[in-house]
Parts: C-alpha cells; structure tokens; sequence
C-alpha cells in the first residue's frame, strides 16, 4: 500500500510540475508580447490583458466552461441568451480546446473602445493518439480604455448575428 501511495504522490507531482512549467512558459510569452508592445498600452492596460488572456487560456486548457462565459463579452452573452440552453451549453463547450503562446498582432482604439486581435497556437484532437496545431485568434475588446477586458472568439467577431457589437478590426 505504501508503494502505491508513493507512485500516485510522484505522479500527482509531476502533472502539476508539469502544469507550473506551462503556466510560466505562457506567462513568459505574454510578458514578452507586452514588451514588444508597450508604446501602445500603458502598464495598467498591459496587465489587464495579460491577466485576461491568462485566464482565458487556463479556463479552455481546463475545461472550464463558466469561467469562459464569465470572459466573454457581454454582447455575446447576450445573443446567446436569446437561443436554447442548449445551443449557450455547445458554444462554451466549443471554446474548451488547448492554447498557448499567444501574441499581440494588432490593435485599434476609438475613443474608449479598444480592440486586441492575439494570435494563438490551438490544438484539436482529430483522431485518436494525433493532434493538430493551427494559428487561431482570439479578440480582446475593452469598452473603458483598458480597465477591464472581454474575451471574443475569431467565429463570434466575425458573425453579423451578434447586432449591437462595434468591430474595430
């Protein structure tokens, strides 16, 4: 018993070392990106997306689906309300897939609207035992210069259906 009691404690540790050295090398990309472009946020506004696509990113890596809708823009939230609980539950649930290394491709502001497309690395399981990686995006979107950010997918950006949502890029 102790035997078995030892290799799950090991095993249990070295999925969360495992876990740890992902988080760092997705903060160390983030920090690099902030960097890279600094001169068009300010500290504040860097932190705030750098603490938002953190948290996107560990709530789709973790299949988390509250925590994503809680990310996602409220424009989009509420165009889902008017649908079935279903079709709300199939959309978060599209969102679970695994990211990483992002990077700030461009941005535009209008006023207090500011609009981030970043570039992630997004894998998908297609058949069993082999993944794909492929280049997708997500948009950032803060409606009070930088304070607080929404998170909106590529395919939710790019739809007509959401009406009242002001796309800048």
């Amino acid at each position: 018993m102790p035997l078995l009691a030892n290799f799950l404690f090991i095993f249990a540790f070295q999925r969360f070392v495992s876990f740890l050295c992902i988080m760092l090398k997705l903060i160390l990309a983030l920090l690099v990106t902030s960097l890279l472009y600094s001169c068009s946020f300010d500290a504040d506004q860097e932190k705030a997306i750098l603490d938002t696509t953190t948290r996107y990113i560990f709530a789709g890596n973790n299949s988390l689906p509250l925590s994503i809708a809680g990310l996602t823009h409220p424009e989009i939230l509420k165009s889902l309300m008017k649908r079935s609980d279903t079709v709300i539950l199939a959309h978060f649930e599209k969102e679970l897939i695994y990211r990483r290394d992002p990077v700030i491709l461009e941005n535009k502001q209008d006023g207090d609207v500011i609009h981030v497309k970043i570039q992630v690395e997004e894998r998908f399981s297609e058949y069993e035992g082999l993944d794909t990686l492929v280049k997708g995006n997500l948009y950032l979107v803060s409606e009070n210069d930088g304070k607080n950010w929404f998170v909106v997918s590529k395919k939710d950006y790019e739809s007509k259906k959401i009406g009242n949502f002001k796309r800048l890029l």
